[in-house]
């Protein structure tokens, strides 16, 4: 089946949507579809989209509070993004990629050195809804952690000090899916080492 803006907002929302609203005691509280260490919240998600009627082709901010969508890059996007996920067959036949970021101060600020392991934990949270909301909207996740990070920072117009790329997802039609192949894990050039020594 084909991506539409609804079945994409669905996804969103239940990845990492802000779920409720209440106030207490004077103060506002956002709740979000995943939980957070100290509701720090340093995920940003972001969705490159191709192809998706009544959304232009682009790069997109997922807006939590408000449930929309930001611009940030209207450019194409495709062929540099298939680039830096190393011609990963998923990102060539996906309409729709999330790009899972964490801004790192949001988590640092109160946790130090430990804000790191935070955002990870955090992300894994909103990677782990969105293994689960995609199928319901009939796609399959392809969650990938070998990229070329300065080409996707580049995309995202992010700075790697201030927030950084976790995890690409693309998101395949759950009858194109079964037709990608599963890729080796790269290994690493210090296992390499390790077995030649």
């Amino acid at each position: 089946g084909r991506m539409d803006l609804a079945k994409l907002a669905r996804i969103l929302w239940h990845t990492n949507g802000c779920t409720r609203i209440v106030t207490m005691g004077g103060s506002v509280h956002h709740f979000r579809a995943a939980p957070s260490a100290g509701a720090m919240y340093p995920t940003e998600v972001y969705v490159a989209v191709r192809d998706v009627d009544d959304l232009s082709d682009g790069i997109y901010d997922y807006q939590v509070l408000d449930h929309s969508l930001a611009l940030v890059r209207d450019a194409e996007v495709w062929d540099p993004l298939v680039a830096a996920c190393f011609a990963h067959p998923a990102v060539a036949r996906a309409d729709v990629v999330l790009l899972l970021t964490a801004e790192w101060q949001r988590s640092a600020w109160r946790y130090r050195e430990r804000g790191y392991r935070r955002a990870l934990l955090d992300t894994g949270h909103v990677l782990g809804n969105l293994v689960e909301a995609a199928p319901c909207e009939g796609f399959s996740a392809f969650p990938l952690t070998s990229f070329r990070d300065e080409l996707v920072e580049r995309l995202l117009e992010t700075d790697p000090c201030v927030e950084g790329p976790l995890v690409v997802v693309p998101l395949v039609a759950e009858d194109v899916a079964p037709s990608i192949p599963p890729l080796p894990l790269h290994a690493s050039p210090s296992t390499e080492w390790h077995r030649a020594a």
